[in-house]
């Protein structure tokens, strides 16, 4: 994916959480726009603690932009096409 794209995604309003799906079967569910950093060719993602509420987190993941397949909102349509 392109970082104009996924600034486009993540910057939509109001932010809905959103699931992306990684080439290799992992996916990544993104309830937090604030825990997010697109770069020109890795994502920044804040993971937080499984019963975490706010936008803290804790632990940090970098995501090649390559690696991505695609992007889903969680509970409706998509957030982008395969």
């Amino acid at each position: 994916m392109q970082p104009n794209e996924l600034r486009t995604i993540f910057d939509h309003r109001p932010f809905r959480p959103l699931r992306i799906h990684i080439k290799d079967g992992r996916t990544y569910d993104v309830r937090f726009r604030e825990l997010v950093i697109v770069g020109n060719d890795y994502l920044t993602l804040g993971i937080p603690a499984p019963l975490e509420r706010d936008a803290i987190y804790d632990s940090v993941d970098h995501l090649r932009l390559d690696e991505i397949d695609h992007i889903d909102r969680l509970g409706g349509p998509p957030a982008s096409g395969r």
